[in-house]
């Protein structure tokens, strides 16, 4: 094939008026071919409502759509002269491209755009949910249903299980029994992925049928008589033999005696189970505690044994065998009654499940695709909806179709039953199915993907359209548009034998790119050391020695990438022009894209190596949110804040960027503190963390009645958190903070606000959030092989090349149509280990795919590395596998890394250093790096009013009340205040027991009751009626504060006809009898209000006044008095 018949095939594949099956290598332009045919479709006239395409992730369907956008647009502008040339790169002969065609093709893109709805570009679960809202009658689901989170559907799955644990105790007692995993949640998930199997109950003797096991084997008992006869004549023979082999046995070595003794214990009258165990322990296998059902022929007995035996050695083979087999039924016996146990209490979870799903409105991804099959399948429904989509949808497009599940690929076949069957309500039109994968890149098995379906669904749709006399032309992409020679030709060398074939798909790889220079480097294998884990005595646990072969690995390869960008070019041809365009550059950062099989210590000990020589590197592909050292100081506050004896949450937070406090100066703070708590030791030593305590102290007086996010929020601005923790952690914690804000937000948007219900529910679920790791921020990037899928990058290194344990982690597996709980490892029959070790076998398979993936990321260069030990190379890890390939590909000694490399054409000379002359000359210091940096300036920080004035009370004589008492009253009675005027009459009693969950009844029945009196009151209730606002944010600047920012919440806003009034809440026992008492801070504060409201409104009069909730009084404040007190007052 030339390059040339590369473009053709793409041409041909796009044809829009042919249904086609394309296999395609990786980087031979898959996405390029869908959305030129979608565009060629659209040229021929179809309108783009017609259009269906289902891709298998948001961002590839994102990624179709900007580019198809993009083209339509750039049409839109194109002279005549460009435009025309772009229409025949599609395909279209010369001969169709007329004026008026050149004029249609222009408007495309306001068409595309203007279509309601727009283009149908989506994955399959979102096209599923839009069909499940527009025939939500016929489906049986509400049309505003909800699809249920990961978090939502953990809190109902538990809700569940507490129910049946409730009322069906008996269903649950057995089912947990069997239960020895440490997450429960992780079988109730797998439930959910089998939930069409085990949603109704298939009876016992249909299990056992399933399991081999025969209709008079009932119990362990039974299985007795699988080895010792039940008619007395046989046992007779049996117990003569067994006499006959223990004399002879009792004469050989001291083996064959010693298991003669065993043998004699035998109950040979009237066997039972304890002879079953002696004849267990004498002739099979043991794994730990537990015998396998495997016969020891190789050792029993020995050779002189079984010249002794003579014809009775058959006989002896053939009581071992037996021996075997009755463990094996045993076997099967256990897995019986545990699988019978899952699926009688399946049954229960999957219906409760259900209804209360159903209850709340809700979906998940499981049922989108359940549902739309069953609405599709519905014969009272199936014909009407198949009519109304048939009017709808004449070309479907499947992306990446290598990766859909059967169950997916279902819903394609009914929504094309009318394609194939002839019967349209359209018949005249030529409708056209298009599939385009590569089963070499399947991964995704563990969302149930199935490559095997690829071929599966091609053959159905070639044997039906073939039956009304339509064709389906399959197709194959060879050309790589990405990779240069030596890493294609390291694919085919590599994998030919030990995995195309075992896929069915023998494909070659050919380089689009031949003039484009490219590098294969394999680096010699890093042992392991004894002495690796040379770590102190102090060290956390988990913590690798120097010497640890990941480390040593993670040093070099970021010594490589630093010497790579500071000396070296790369070559790139770019494939978009008509003509090679060749680019010769710097290698930047950008450039590198490394790639591990799991992130494992290799994978953050190479984060920590670029990040130690100030390599950028744009850091995790992946964040556990609760993992973040940010997240957990803002979680270690906020404990504390709702806890204030969590002694360790206090002290964690004041180690934190927060506060900063040193190791030692936490130690003296709690050291010898006897039975206080370490908050009251901070109390009590104030003046020495004056800034700790104020913070803490100010944290705490607002906790009760801020919301999650406003707390939060709070914190990182207000008190300049945010900096703090970018100053310790580095740029990357600000994603972190946001996402934690978000989840607040999401909270709120669920629950009823609270900060102790937030805690328990951002605790209750690792929130996991995948970050976009994009090229253009000019970083190394590191993730994933599965994150890596659609990517590509000059320069790849896989460093994570070492052998991989193959377990099979799912609990439950499926045999002969029906779920199975997998016993543990030595309790499995031979039948279910014959099956987990096909499955296994796929799995195995799925591991070379993702090598497959991650080789053909590579562009340029691919250098193969790896460290500790390799296994044995007839089972080969990627990093043998691909040695074996380089030796096949006649490899040349790399004098430069140690190892192997393949090259093709010369690779671009080497730079001088990056910001660099060629000469390295002495350079003398300025005087100012002798010198020491200026003290900082004051950082300019907001003014609370709430922070303006010392005194904001009156001195007395101490009362009943502890001074937390009555701030924790204080706190409540805003909360009531703030909320109840808004809620009926009926209700306030409900209502303040939600709002004051954390007091007890009497306080919250007598607080509710001052409230009432409050709103009765009708010398003031009006400030609680329309026109009035609660927790009021204002702000202003003030020229004699230095234009600081004032910022402050009034309680209550009132609108009044010819003003506005300001009230602001106080709880204070001693209420002031008039206002030349009323303590001098609280009039600076009000002060503050009046003088903001003012700038805010400056042609309206405005008042303040002070609601005393001990007197339940409202006192008007004098205008002129607290405009005095906040000029003149104290900024504390």
């Amino acid at each position: 094939m030339t390059t040339s018949d590369a473009t053709q095939q793409q041409i041909l594949a796009s044809k829009p008026d042919t249904s086609t099956w394309l296999s395609a290598n990786a980087g031979s332009g898959k996405t390029k071919v869908l959305t030129d045919r979608v565009a060629r479709l659209l040229l021929n006239g179809t309108l783009p409502e017609r259009i269906l395409c289902l891709t298998y992730t948001k961002a590839a369907a994102n990624e179709m759509q900007n580019r198809l956008f993009s083209r339509l647009g750039s049409w839109s502008m194109m002279p005549d002269t460009e435009l025309r040339e772009n229409l025949l790169l599609l395909g279209l002969p010369d001969s169709n491209i007329s004026t008026k065609y050149l004029s249609n093709s222009r408007r495309l893109f306001a068409q595309a755009v203007e279509t309601p709805g727009g283009l149908k570009i989506q994955t399959i679960h979102s096209f599923c949910s839009s069909m499940l809202r527009r025939f939500s009658l016929e489906a049986g689901v509400s049309p505003s249903f909800t699809e249920m989170d990961g978090r939502v559907g953990k809190k109902i799955r538990f809700e569940v299980l507490e129910s049946i644990a409730e009322l069906d105790a008996d269903v649950f007692g057995k089912f947990i029994t069997h239960f020895s995993g440490s997450e429960i949640d992780s079988i109730l998930l797998e439930i959910i992925k089998h939930k069409e199997a085990l949603s109704k109950y298939i009876g016992s003797e249909e299990l056992k049928r399933i399991l081999h096991i025969p209709p008079n084997i009932k119990n362990k008992i039974d299985t007795v008589k699988l080895t010792f006869p039940e008619k007395s004549e046989t046992l007779l023979e049996l117990s003569i033999f067994i006499t006959a082999t223990i004399k002879i046995l009792a004469k050989q070595s001291q083996a064959m005696q010693d298991l003669a003794v065993k043998l004699s214990g035998l109950n040979l009258t009237n066997p039972g189970i304890e002879d079953i165990n002696i004849l267990f322990d004498c002739f099979l296998y043991k794994n730990g505690l537990n015998f396998l059902p495997q016969a020891k022929y190789k050792s029993i007995p020995t050779k002189k044994a079984q010249e002794a035996l003579g014809e009775n050695l058959s006989k002896l083979r053939d009581l071992m065998e037996q021996v075997a087999m009755t463990l094996d039924m045993q076997l099967k016996l256990q897995s019986f009654e545990k699988t019978n146990a899952l699926h009688l209490f399946s049954v229960k979870f999957l219906e409760t499940l259900e209804r209360k799903k159903e209850i709340r409105g809700l979906l998940d991804f499981d049922d989108l695709i359940y549902k739309t099959i069953n609405l599709l399948k519905n014969p009272t429904f199936a014909n009407y909806i198949l009519y109304r989509l048939d009017g709808g949808i004449d070309h479907i497009l499947v992306d990446e179709a290598q990766d859909n599940s059967p169950k997916q690929w279902e819903i394609i076949r009914l929504l094309t039953q009318d394609f194939v069957s002839g019967e349209s309500a359209r018949t005249k039109l030529n409708r056209t199915i298009f599939a385009v994968g590569d089963k070499k890149q399947s991964i995704y098995s563990f969302q149930g993907a199935d490559p095997n379906s690829f071929d599966s669904m091609q053959e159905y749709f070639s044997n039906a359209l073939r039956a009304i006399s339509k064709n389906i032309q399959p197709l194959n992409l060879l050309h790589s548009f990405r990779s240069s020679k030596p890493i294609l030709n390291l694919v085919d060398a590599s994998f030919k034998d030990s995995f195309f074939e075992r896929v069915n798909d023998q494909p070659s790889h050919l380089p689009f790119k031949e003039n484009l220079p490219g590098k294969v480097d394999l680096w010699d294998w890093i042992s392991d050391e004894k002495d690796e884990y040379d770590t102190l005595w102090y060290d956390p646990v988990d913590t690798i020695g120097k010497k640890h072969h990941a480390i040593k690995l993670a040093n070099k390869i970021a010594e490589k990438i630093y010497n790579l960008i500071d000396y070296e070019q790369i070559t790139q041809v770019d494939s978009n022009k008509t003509s090679s365009e060749i680019n010769t550059r710097r290698i930047e950062p950008a450039d590198f894209l490394i790639l591990v099989q799991t992130r494992s210590t290799l994978f953050h000990e190479i984060i920590r190596s670029c990040k130690k020589i100030n390599l950028p590197i744009a850091g995790t592909d992946r964040l556990d949110l609760m993992k973040e050292l940010g997240v957990k100081d803002l979680i270690s506050l906020l404990s504390y804040l709702v806890t204030p004896e969590d002694n360790l949450s206090l002290a964690e937070v004041l180690r934190s960027p927060l506060f900063n406090l040193s190791e030692g100066t936490l130690f003296k703070l709690a050291y010898n503190r006897k039975n206080l708590h370490l908050y009251e030791v901070l109390n009590n030593r104030k003046e020495e963390f004056y800034a700790v305590w104020e913070m803490l102290n100010d944290l705490r007086n607002k906790v009760d009645y801020m919301r999650p996010y406003e707390i939060l929020e709070y914190i990182l601005t207000f008190h300049n958190g945010r900096r703090k923790f970018v100053s310790r952690l580095g740029s990357e914690v600000e994603e972190v903070l946001d996402v934690l804000l978000e989840q607040a937000i999401e909270y709120e948007r669920t629950e009823v606000p609270s900060v102790t219900g937030f805690l328990l529910w951002i605790c209750q679920e690792n929130t996991t959030v995948k970050r976009s790791l994009h090229a253009s921020e000019n970083k190394i990037r590191i993730m994933t092989v599965h994150g890596a899928k659609g990517l590509e990058a000059p320069i790849v290194i896989l460093p994570d090349t070492g052998p991989k344990k193959n377990t099979l982690r799912d609990e439950i597996i499926t045999l002969k149509g029906c779920p199975i709980w997998k016993a543990n490892s030595e309790k499995r029959s031979l039948n279910e280990q014959n099956f987990i070790d096909k499955v296994q076998e796929q799995h195995g398979l799925e591991e070379m795919r993702l090598l497959y993936v991650s080789i053909t990321r590579a562009e340029s260069w691919l250098i193969i590395c790896g460290s500790g030990s390799l296994p044995n190379p007839t089972n080969p890890c990627w990093y043998q596998l691909l040695e074996q390939g380089m030796a096949k590909l006649n490899s040349q000694t790399n004098k430069i890394d140690t190892g192997k490399r393949l090259i093709h054409l010369e690779w671009p000379t080497k730079l001088h250093k990056k910001n660099s002359s060629s000469k390295t000359m002495p350079t003398k210091l300025p005087n100012w790096l002798a010198t020491n940096a200026p003290q900082a300036s004051d950082r300019i920080t907001n003014i609370s009013p709430s922070k303006i004035g010392l005194k904001k009370s009156i001195d007395g004589p101490e009362t009943e009340k502890s001074n937390d008492q009555t701030l924790s009253e204080g706190s409540g009675l805003h909360l009531l205040l703030e909320h109840l005027p808004s809620v009926p009459f009926d209700s306030y009693q409900e209502k303040a027991r939600d709002l004051l969950s954390g007091f007890e009844l009497s306080t919250v029945s007598r607080l509710t009751n001052k409230v009432v009196r409050i709103f009765n009151n009708k010398d003031f209730n009006y400030i609680f009626l329309n026109k009035s606002f609660s927790e009021v944010n204002i702000s202003a600047k003030f020229e004699f504060l230095k234009n600081q920012k004032v910022i402050g919440v009034i309680d209550r806003l009132v609108f009044m006809p010819n003003y506005i009034l300001a009230v602001d809440f106080k709880s204070n026992t001693r209420v002031p009898e008039n206002i030349s008492d009323v303590p001098s801070g609280i009039l600076q504060q009000m002060g503050a209000y009046q003088e903001i409201l003012k700038k805010i409104y400056p042609d309206t009069s405005i008042q303040t006044a002070i609601l005393w909730t001990e007197k339940e009084c409202l006192m008007k404040l004098d205008e002129l008095l607290v405009k005095e007190a906040f000029i003149n007052a104290t900024i504390s």
